[in-house]
């Protein structure tokens, strides 16, 4: 991850400030204005390639440190089971960047025991097509250390058009990390009733988001319209990455977890 953080740094743009049609309001910098759009009824947008690159230098890491560890907490059996697929596949939703694909890949990665090259074939659903060339070379950062056959596949839709677009039970994991934050006007028992339809048995659902009691509580629900038993704790601690002190210095990177995920089984 190192040398894809430093290439996007190298690439950012402080001087399209200056001329910037899309501030968040009352923002006084690309790194602020990414950061604000998050709070006081901002839009929160990624049409600006600065935000993305703020973005993806500032929480790439430890979102995808959040997810693997959440992953962490699944069973042995439920792990192992995944890895008995020829074809492992898995469904991001609103992955943005990547880091929660970049986590599924390393975890699935230090999970396989058998020596069995895998195939993970990964759908993306996502409404910002601007993500997906990074979101691309995310992923092939993280499957240059793992020894799998990867077949990508994005859907450009809003969560509910995406999932009404797959046809049958195509999914063996779903992973879900700071989108359910973002969402307003969606019935979310609904959305797991969707996501339900989709996933086949045994099947893995894993959401990951900012410890806050409305999110949770939308979270909760999702997994009762998916009748999935749930498993929920946080995240806390240090991500155990490194930045340069430049990237340090320049944006201001996350360094410590602080999210809630939750975990089940479709049964």
């Amino acid at each position: 991850m190192d040398k894809l953080l430093r290439l996007i740094f190298t690439k950012l743009d402080s001087k399209k400030w200056v001329n910037c049609g899309e501030r968040t309001p009352n923002s006084v910098s690309c790194v602020h204005c990414q950061q604000s759009q998050y709070y006081n009824g901002n839009k929160i947008s990624y049409s600006c390639v600065e935000k993305r690159k703020i973005y993806a230098l500032r929480y790439l890491p430890v979102h995808e440190a959040e997810n693997r560890s959440a992953l962490r907490k699944l069973p042995d059996d439920v792990v192992q089971e995944l890895l008995n697929y020829n074809n492992i596949r898995v469904l991001s939703l609103g992955g943005g960047p990547g880091s929660d694909l970049y986590a599924v890949l390393k975890y699935l990665s230090e999970s396989v025991r058998d020596g069995y090259r895998h195939k993970v074939s990964m759908t993306r659903i996502d409404i910002e097509p601007l993500w997906d060339k990074m979101a691309g070379v995310v992923v092939e950062d993280a499957a240059a250390g793992c020894d799998f056959e990867i077949v990508n596949k994005v859907i450009h839709a809003d969560v509910m058009a995406g999932l009404d677009s797959v046809k049958g039970k195509e999914y063996d994991l779903v992973i879900c990390s700071y989108l359910i934050s973002e969402l307003s006007g969606v019935n979310f028992k609904e959305l797991g009733g969707r996501l339900k339809k989709i996933m086949w048995k045994g099947g893995v659902l894993m959401i990951n988001d900012r410890p806050q009691d409305e999110v949770d509580n939308n979270i909760r629900e999702i997994f009762e319209g998916a009748e999935i038993e749930l498993e929920e704790a946080s995240n806390n601690g240090h991500a155990n990455y490194y930045f340069d002190q430049d990237i340090v210095d320049k944006v201001g990177p996350k360094f410590y977890m602080g999210s809630n995920f939750f975990l089940g089984v479709n049964k």
